[in-house]
């Protein structure tokens, strides 16, 4: 270690003393070129051509002083409006360095370290003022940002300095920058060159460890950030460059490996939740491209596309926790396509058997099994055919089929309107069902009606309406009038085909917790409906029915009844779009016969939690 104070020891290799043992004429113009002369340095660059190694590199310590971070000029003197010569020779000079070095067959490993920062130092200033360099030493901006990727490379890829480019604030703006030069020239010539050197400091030397809880570092969201800036500064531009490489990159077979990189990088940002705007991407037309990208790709059985399936999967899989909208759009885009293409490698894609189990319960969504209804039309001709018959998908396949077909039908009653206009008094004693243009609605929160002036008085003044009409307005449902219906057609087809397990289990509830109001529960998280018996209290059963501002009425008309009726909840759980809805069951000898058609009309609490 150096005394502090002074810098540390020069690498020998660095030293311009090496210089003397250059033959006479180089080491003539290799001197006039240490000491700043722009014509010498140039020339010297030329007779490297033909040198031996060993007085190439006998030269490096030129190029290394004319790379000295203290010859970079201010950002005053860049800007000013005249330059002097000095201004744009030092330029010239680092440039023509920076070429040169870059051009070196070997550089010796252990001068790197020392070279780093100077080089990339020079880079950033030669990037933003490269309309300073003369013509008689560049090309344009486009095969200059090249020559600094090479640059680049030639540090990340020694073990030397690696990690400290791979930490560097700044690399990956070049390199994002870089990235979409490559994909114009994949674009228009086919000519994917670069791009095995890319892809690496696209991923980084970094891997999370999927297996334990996510850690984010300031440097992981900064990393994204650079991505971000240097694809154009904004959210959209990088979507757009990630679509497209997705595209570019699966309709080669040669490109496999490059798909898989982008979609790693995606995946880690999104286990470490810093890719925080997933529809951004689907705005780009990232599910077509994977989707697309899945049903194209011949390296069936190969482990890049393992992971290739595995990492699409996932991350479709993950934005549609967070949004059902993107569950319609991704079947839309042909999720069942992609699932139906993967039969073969099943058993080993976890991810692709995990969207399958995760499928049927979304089907007591409206529209998303409207979308699921017309993806199994477009794959009917694939489903049906011997060999998928006889592959190891088909029995979780007929599985959600089967469920889709069921649902469908009930689907298409809800459709038909025939039970649209019926409605049943909100009054809890009385449940009459009528159309619903016959019945008198409440003026204050415009969501409870009622058969007669009676029945609305008695709600009012004793069913606990007065005390929560006006939190109606702040809880209303957001799920479209299609799915709110739809979603009283299933509960009520689903009480009916359970009515007689439904009363046994009241029964049983009711001999062990006599006069305890209670909820009978329809799970349908598995895709079909288990229907079991709860007490009604605060969080009581395993979802909790919360008495908070929506649900406090229920409660109070659920305790009026006084252990009698019970409230029906349906319920999806982890939260892709969860809903529970209560309603009120008549209080009468008849419960067991009506209560299914009272509360299939009496759904009116739907709500997301």
């Amino acid at each position: 270690m150096a005394p502090v104070g002074t810098e540390p020891e020069l690498d020998p290799t660095l030293r311009l003393r090496n210089i003397k043992n250059l033959p006479p004429l180089l080491r003539k113009i290799a001197n006039a070129a240490a000491q700043g002369s722009l014509e010498s340095l140039r020339h010297l660059r030329k007779n490297l051509v033909n040198a031996s190694q060993v007085d190439a590199k006998l030269c490096i310590p030129i190029f290394y002083a004319n790379l000295d971070p203290k010859g970079i000029p201010s950002t005053e003197e860049l800007d000013a409006a005249t330059r002097g010569d000095c201004v744009v020779s030092g330029l010239s000079r680092a440039f023509i360095s920076l070429l040169t070095l870059k051009n070196y067959e070997k550089l010796p490993q252990n001068i790197l370290p020392a070279l780093w920062p100077r080089s990339w130092a020079w880079i950033q200033c030669l990037d933003r003022y490269h309309w300073l360099l003369p013509a008689c030493d560049t090309a344009d901006e486009i095969n200059n940002r090249l020559d600094y990727f090479w640059i680049l490379d030639r540090f990340y890829s020694a073990e030397e300095t690696g990690a400290a480019v791979d930490q560097t604030p700044g690399v990956r703006v070049l390199v994002a920058q870089v990235w979409a030069i490559m994909l114009d020239h994949i674009r228009i010539c086919g000519d994917i060159s670069g791009m095995r050197q890319l892809a690496y400091m696209l991923r980084g030397r970094e891997k999370p460890d999927y297996q334990a809880a996510p850690i984010v570092e300031p440097h992981h969201i900064a990393h994204l950030e650079e991505l971000i800036e240097g694809a154009g500064g904004s959210w959209d531009e990088f979507a757009a460059l990630v679509v497209e490489h997705i595209v570019l990159t699966s309709s080669r077979a040669d490109s496999l490996g490059f798909l898989v990189v982008i979609l790693i990088v995606l995946q880690d940002a999104q286990f470490r939740r810093i890719l925080c705007k997933p529809r951004v991407f689907l705005s780009a037309g990232i599910l077509d491209a994977l989707v697309n990208a899945v049903c194209t790709v011949n390296f069936r059985g190969h482990h890049e596309f393992c992971t290739l399936l595995d990492i699409a999967f996932y991350l479709v899989g993950m934005w549609m926790v967070s949004d059902m909208s993107i569950m319609i759009a991704a079947l839309e885009a042909g999720l069942l396509r992609a699932i139906v293409s993967c039969s073969a490698d099943y058993p080993r894609m976890n991810k692709v058997h995990g969207m399958l189990q995760q499928l049927p319960e979304a089907t007591i969504h409206y529209y998303v099994l409207r979308a699921m209804r017309n993806g199994m039309k477009e794959v009917e001709d694939i489903v049906s055919g011997a060999e998928f018959v006889a592959s190891p998908m088909w029995d979780d396949w007929k599985k959600l089929a089967d469920l889709v077909s069921e649902r469908s039908a009930i689907q298409n009653r809800c459709d038909s309107g025939v039970h649209a206009l019926l409605r049943a008094c909100d009054n809890v004693l009385c449940g009459a069902i009528r159309k619903k243009n016959t019945f008198r609605r409440c003026s204050g929160c415009l969501r409870h009606y009622y058969c007669s002036e009676a029945c609305q008085r008695s709600d009012w003044y004793a069913g606990g309406h007065r005390q929560n009409c006006g939190t109606f307005c702040d809880c209303k449902v957001r799920l479209p009038t299609r799915a709110q219906n739809f979603i009283r057609t299933l509960l009520h087809t689903d009480y009916l085909a359970q009515k007689h397990t439904i009363l046994l289990l009241q029964v049983e509830f009711l001999a062990v917790h006599p006069n305890q109001p209670f909820y009978v529960g329809f799970d349908y998280t598995d895709g079909r409906a288990v229907v079991r018996v709860y007490a009604l209290e605060d969080n009581g059963g395993p979802w909790g029915v919360p008495r908070d501002r929506c649900n406090n009425e229920h409660l109070m008309r659920a305790e009026r009844g006084g252990g009698a009726h019970g409230a029906a909840s349906c319920v999806r759980e982890h939260g892709r779009g969860s809903l529970y809805a209560l309603v009120s069951s008549p209080h009468d000898e008849q419960c067991a016969g009506d209560w299914g058609a009272s509360s299939c009309q009496r759904i009116g609490r739907d709500s997301e939690r």
